[in-house]
């Protein structure tokens, strides 16, 4: 209004930022490839390295990354928003530099590291023709498992525009109209399924990644109620008094081994006591002459696990892995149990081939957890359904050993993190 002071508001720009990015490179590959020739490794976050640029080379021209990263070290911090302060605290003020005179800066460093600048040129250019995208291909590659339900189980329509950016071949024809036409071929395509947009946020997901989850829960329900030979009560009480537990956790391991069906869902926070439980678990296993295996999605996670509960573990990949090969992998044996520590962390598309690698070996599989921790790296969901009904949870904090800081975890678990801090401050 006449009078008031005011601005654009930039929330819009902002938002869509990050896609006007993957557009402006994808074009820029478009460009350098059609005009000279340039090659490219993967697109990996959106860009792509020069083919012919040495690390070495890359490395003399980090300047950002060094200063960036000298920032931290002098303020002793780490992480992403670090990382973001750093970055304004070290941006030199902007200053206009003749084009002449910034490629003879630029000849000058390069040659102090030994690097001959006509000879990086030459081997950069004339080294590629713009590549022919299938766009069938490209379409049915978006809609797959390594598309874009990869890592997320929906998708907005600036999510489909950064990949279709991104699974372009490196250096194909690319602009913005040629971006549009290839979402709107994938938004019409009938494995691209709309979801509730009842907030004005237009998401998709793909029928693949239904498929799967229709398929894992159907096989969860199955092994439910498959029936498995539950351990000899005597032998779970012995194992009890070896390992003196009581409470909530003699509670789970009774749940666990006396359990009539082929899967158990174990919910519980960090401290609650599962690892004890699980090697009373794994004492009653034992005896009952049941083999008993472990994974986790870390390597860390795994060795711990055999460590505190003697269980000998690997990680979830290496089972993957062995699943693939034709050979017998050892490590779902017939009749035996998988424990699947950290299963919140597992991925939808892992857990249900880990779901129906167990019914088809008639394996036990244990899946235990917290959807309340760390979320899954790649499209996941699977095991926060399941944990609505667990077949036993733990709630006792045992590792934290005052009432305030059991409290602020809680809190912090719960989502509340202003009282979580604040208790904590």
């Amino acid at each position: 209004m006449v009078g008031e002071a005011s601005r654009l508001d930039t929330k819009a720009a902002y938002h869509h930022s990050r896609t006007a990015g993957h557009l402006y490179q994808a074009v820029l590959r478009a460009q350098l490839t059609a005009r000279l020739g340039v090659g490219w490794g993967p697109v990996t976050h959106g860009t792509a390295e020069v083919v012919g640029n040495s690390r070495r080379l890359r490395r003399v021209f980090s300047k950002r990354s060094d200063a960036i990263a000298h920032q931290l070290y002098r303020a002793g911090l780490e992480g992403p928003r670090a990382a973001q302060a750093a970055c304004l605290a070290s941006r030199d003020p902007k200053t206009h530099i003749d084009a002449d005179e910034l490629q003879r800066r630029w000849r000058a460093e390069a040659t102090a590291a030994k690097v001959d600048p006509d000879t990086v040129v030459a081997e950069a250019l004339g080294r590629a023709s713009p590549p022919v995208e299938d766009e069938q291909a490209l379409t049915e590659r978006l809609l797959g498992p390594s598309g874009l339900t990869e890592q997320r189980t929906w998708f907005g329509y600036d999510d489909l525009l950064q990949a279709v950016c991104t699974h372009l071949p490196a250096g194909a024809p690319a602009d913005a109209l040629t971006v549009e036409r290839l979402a709107a071929r994938v938004l019409a395509h009938p494995d691209t399924i709309p979801l509730d947009d009842s907030d004005g946020q237009p998401r998709w997901t793909t029928r693949d990644l239904l498929e799967v989850e229709q398929q894992a829960l159907a096989t969860a329900d199955r092994l439910h109620h498959s029936p498995a030979a539950p351990v000899d009560p005597l032998l779970v009480e012995y194992a009890l008094r070896v390992h003196g537990l009581a409470g909530e956790q003699a509670d789970l391991v009774r749940a666990l081994t006396l359990h009539p069906g082929r899967l158990s869902v174990v919910v519980g926070p960090a401290g609650a006591g599962k690892t004890a439980a699980l090697a009373a678990a794994r004492t009653a296993w034992g005896h009952d002459d049941q083999l008993v295996l472990g994974c986790a999605t870390a390597a860390l996670a795994a060795q711990q696990l055999g460590q505190a509960a003697g269980i000998t573990s690997t990680t979830v990949a290496a089972i993957l892995r062995g699943l693939q090969d034709p050979r017998p992998s050892g490590w779902l044996p017939p009749g035996g149990v998988l424990v699947v520590d950290e299963a919140g962390m597992v991925g939808t598309r892992d857990l249900a081939t880990l779901l129906a690698a167990a019914e088809q070996q008639h394996s036990r599989l244990v899946l235990v957890g917290d959807p309340a921790q760390l979320p899954e790296i790649d499209a996941g969901g699977l095991f926060g359904h399941l944990a609505r009904h667990p077949d036993a949870a733990l709630a006792d904090n045992r590792r934290q050993q005052t009432d305030w800081e059991r409290d602020a975890l809680a809190a912090l678990r719960a989502g509340r993190t202003g009282p979580a801090l604040g208790a904590y401050l």
